[in-house]
């Protein structure tokens, strides 16, 4: 009896510790940077995003630029859910270029590299496996294992987005292990989830389920680590797509009281978004669109662009079943806009291709074409900011129905042949110039600089609105003007990188459209149609392939 009293006043006394642990001085900015950087650690940003707050404001009123600097790096990775991070990534990259402390101060320029890792892995794989060998090598001058273990890991994320699976699962593995090892709590709980994750997108749901079960018992050894709203996240998804909808809705629920609880409206909108689906799943529309009415009103309110988009994509899928197509068009729009405006580029081709499928059910034609023409602008810009072969040849395989549906609306419905052989010549080409350079590109201060103005170009095209805009950024992208008036290629095509030499316009239409049928048949890239395929495109299709052998003598 006395030693369950004393096990009952040591776990009491332990809350108290906690609980007094918990809490900072909120007029001591070291007290609260240090708590700050202790749920960051653990990467419970939810929890360290206010800290942050609070102490930038009490250094940059102390006049501590150095504090001040940490504690503006660890608000905006606590916050990088709500913000546009092409814009934030351009900011980082100035600031490490040009802000005195970070070139002196090797700890605050660590902490910086690790965050703008951070925001690239969310953008592109080139920039994020540059930023984190940055890191990796910072960590190493500091003797900081922890860090250095994590950097690795990280690296495995990026070799992993650009296709070099083996020393990905290599390094992946081996950060989970010296997590082990150096008692790195947080990096457990991250890389375990992360195996989770990767596990529920190929589909391996009990497996996924069994890494996630593993995070969660860390965590729940670890208080401060805070509810897991990442992990669950994931279990959710993997309930889902095993069918146990009871499971995944109460799992829901419990995410989104969850968040309500502790005020984290960004994962409370997330939450919602993901119970629409669950929602959707069971058939359930009217719950489902109110859930996503719901998300929408959240986002709005807390200018989540980002997540708004996503909600606005889902519930314009509800309407367009229902039939109610101007509605649709109109969520449609907005989600393509705000995607656009947050800077999720990657996401645009997709939201513009169901707005233009939506503008063509309602027998505006034109104004599909030209949906389409938009969203082929912007997928060809983004092949040109790829730096794998491998994320170029996914890019044009997982959104190859936009040029299969556009290529059908011009053949069909608008009659126009040409239009329909312009689909043909307009991206694909693109991808077999980087086919043909093996390996990466090296980093050379050249290479570096190139990626450079391309990141720059890439900021730009998010906030193009025109047309116009459009095309003049993917022309600089693909085809910058020398003053000379040649034209020098960031493509690393047939006549190498960085070669400059002149085209008349008939050869350069001519180049794209020879390599665009090369990737076309010999990858066997698939056409996925909208509607079954008519004998107009189908007799098209049928003179490209004829016309196949002098094309390709390149």
């Amino acid at each position: 009896m006395n030693l369950k009293r004393a096990v009952i006043l040591i776990s009491l006394g332990a809350a108290v510790c906690v609980s007094m642990r918990a809490k900072a001085p909120s007029d001591d900015p070291d007290a609260l940077l240090k708590r700050a950087i202790h749920f960051g650690d653990l990467y419970n940003w939810a929890d360290a995003g206010p800290l942050f707050v609070q102490a930038e404001e009490l250094y940059a009123a102390r006049g501590d630029k150095r504090d001040a600097l940490y504690a503006h790096l660890g608000r905006i990775r606590s916050t990088m859910e709500q913000l546009s991070l092409p814009e934030v990534s351009e900011e980082l990259e100035n600031a490490l270029e040009g802000n005195p402390l970070l070139q002196s101060d090797r700890e605050l320029r660590l902490f910086c590299l690790m965050v703008l890792g951070d925001i690239d892995g969310e953008i592109d794989a080139a920039p994020m496996r540059r930023d984190w060998e940055a890191a990796l090598k910072v960590a190493h001058e500091l003797g900081d294992k922890k860090l250095e273990n994590r950097a690795s890991g990280e690296l495995g994320f990026a070799l992993f987005l650009e296709g070099d699976m083996a020393s990905a699962r290599q390094r992946v593995a081996s950060a989970l292990m010296g997590a082990l090892l150096l008692g790195d709590t947080g990096a457990q709980i991250r890389y375990l989830a992360a195996i989770g994750h990767a596990f529920v997108q190929m589909g391996s749901y009990d497996d996924a389920l069994s890494y996630f079960d593993k995070a969660l018992k860390i965590a729940a050894a670890n208080p401060d680590a805070g509810y897991q709203f990442v992990v669950n996240e994931g279990r959710l998804q993997a309930l889902r797509g095993m069918g146990k909808l009871d499971a995944a809705e109460q799992l829901a629920n419990e995410i989104i009281d969850q968040s309500r609880a502790r005020q984290k409206h960004v994962k409370e909108t997330q939450a919602l978004i993901t119970a629409g689906t669950v929602a959707n799943a069971r058939a359930d529309r009217a719950k489902a669109i109110e859930l996503f009415k719901e998300a929408i009103d959240l986002a709005q309110k807390g200018r989540f662009t980002r997540l708004l988009a996503d909600a606005q994509f889902y519930l314009e899928d509800m309407y367009r079943k229902k039939g109610d197509l101007r509605t649709a068009e109109s969520l449609a729009s907005a989600a393509a806009e705000a995607t656009q405006s947050s800077g999720d580029l990657y996401l645009l081709p997709m939201r513009l291709q169901a707005l233009a499928q939506l503008k063509a059910s309602q027998g505006r034609y034109r104004e599909a074409s030209d949906t389409y023409d938009r969203a082929s602008d912007i997928l060809d810009t983004m092949i040109g900011n790829v730096t794998s072969a491998a994320g170029k040849i996914g890019l044009v395989s997982s959104m190859s129905a936009i040029y299969a549906e556009h290529f059908a609306l011009a053949a069909d419905r608008l009659k126009d042949d040409a239009k329909a052989f312009s689909v043909l010549e307009h991206a694909r080409g693109r991808v077999t110039t980087e086919l043909l350079m093996s390996g990466r590109p090296s980093d050379t201060p050249q290479e570096l600089e190139i990626q450079k103005q391309i990141s720059r170009l890439n900021l730009d095209l998010a906030k193009a609105k025109s047309m116009g805009k459009i095309h003049e950024i993917r022309d600089q992208i693909f085809w910058p003007n020398r003053p000379d008036g040649s034209l020098q290629c960031w493509e690393s095509g047939i006549l190498g990188r960085g070669r400059r030499f002149r085209w008349s316009a008939y050869e350069r239409v001519s180049l794209q459209a020879k390599l665009f049928l090369n990737t076309f048949w010999r990858n066997r890239i698939p056409i996925v149609w909208s509607s079954p395929t008519i004998p107009r495109a189908s007799r098209l299709l049928k003179i490209a392939r004829a016309s196949r052998a002098p094309f390709l003598a390149i």
